[in-house]
């Protein structure tokens, strides 16, 4: 039997690291590990789909896409942390 001493005044922190790495493991679970067929097609310019497609301006570039979503997950992480927090339960009826 192995039992892991914790002193009580980190438990909380303990408590909450975890929470925010499960949350974290969640939301990025959701994005990469979808049900749904997520992939995009293959675009080539020779393409009469695409080829004919207009894009408008202010498209952002193809980077910023991973990158929005990264900070989306964080920020996702950090709100259900947050709530975690000051709810001190991941079991808690919705607010209505």
């Amino acid at each position: 039997n192995i039992s892991i001493y914790i002193p009580v005044n980190y438990q909380s922190k303990v408590k909450t690291v975890f929470v925010f790495i499960l949350f974290a493991f969640l939301s990025l679970r959701s994005r990469i590990f979808s049900p749904l067929d997520n992939k995009r097609p293959n675009a080539s310019k020779e393409d009469p789909i695409f080829k004919n497609r207009l894009r408008p301006n202010w498209q952002p570039p193809p980077l910023a896409f991973p990158i929005i979503w990264s900070t989306i997950s964080l920020l996702r992480s950090i709100s259900s942390t947050l709530i975690f927090t000051s709810v001190n339960s991941l079991l808690n009826p919705a607010i209505y």
